[in-house]
C-alpha cells in the first residue's frame, strides 16, 4: 500500500486495524497510529481487551488493508485507556532507528523479525546503533544472555518493544541477573 494512501486516510492518534498476512485475511493487529514515514508506520499495539501492548513498527509495503472507524476499532478505543506513556518518544525520518534508540534509552527488550520471516529472529537489548547496523545483546526465551548479534537495520521487517512477550523476557532477565 502506498504511504500517501495511508497518510491521507488516517489522522495521528487514530485506532487502526492493520492487515499484513494475505494468507490469513481475517487476522490483523490493532493499534493507535503514532507516526508514519515514507517506509514505515509506528503504532502503539493494543490487545483485544484494550490493553497497551507496546510499540511496533511495520513496513508500509507489508500492509495490504487498513480499517478505521468501524465498530471493532471504536470498541477497542473505548476500552483503551489513553496514556501519555510514549510522550518522550522522539522520531526522525527513520522510524525503525527511532524506535531502536527509544528502546536503548529506556533499556527495553526488543523483538525483531528480519527479512519478512514471520518469526522472532532476535530478542534482546539494543547495545549500539549506527547508520546501517544495530547490535543486540541477545536474550533467550528464559531471560538468559545468549551472545551478541548485529545486522543491517534495513533488514528489520518488524520491530516491537514493551509488549507482553518482551516484558515477560525482561522480567525473567531481571530474575536471572
Amino acid at each position: 500500500m502506498e504511504m500517501k494512501d495511508i497518510k491521507r486516510q488516517i489522522e495521528k492518534g487514530k485506532i487502526v486495524s492493520l492487515y499484513v498476512d494475505e494468507d490469513l485475511t481475517t487476522t490483523f493487529t490493532v493499534g493507535k497510529y503514532l507516526y508514519i514515514s515514507d517506509e514505515h508506520i509506528l503504532y502503539n499495539e493494543i490487545t483485544t481487551d484494550g490493553q497497551d501492548n507496546g510499540l511496533a513498527c511495520l513496513p508500509l509495503e507489508e500492509i495490504y488493508r487498513v480499517s478505521l472507524d468501524g465498530k471493532y476499532e471504536k470498541a477497542i478505543e473505548s476500552l483503551y485507556e489513553q496514556t501519555n506513556e510514549y510522550d518522550d518518544l522522539t522520531v526522525n525520518s527513520n522510524l525503525v532507528s527511532s524506535l531502536l534508540s527509544y528502546a536503548k534509552n529506556k533499556d527495553y527488550i526488543v523483538n525483531i523479525e528480519l527479512l519478512g520471516s514471520n518469526n522472532t529472529d532476535e530478542m534482546g537489548f539494543v547495545q549500539d546503533i549506527t547508520d546501517d547496523i544495530v547490535t543486540i545483546k541477545s536474550i533467550d526465551d528464559y531471560g538468559k544472555e545468549n551472545g551478541i548479534s548485529f545486522f543491517n537495520i534495513n533488514d528489520i521487517s518488524y520491530l516491537a518493544c514493551k509488549t507482553s512477550a518482551t516484558n515477560k523476557i525482561h522480567n525473567l532477565y531481571k530474575i536471572n541477573n
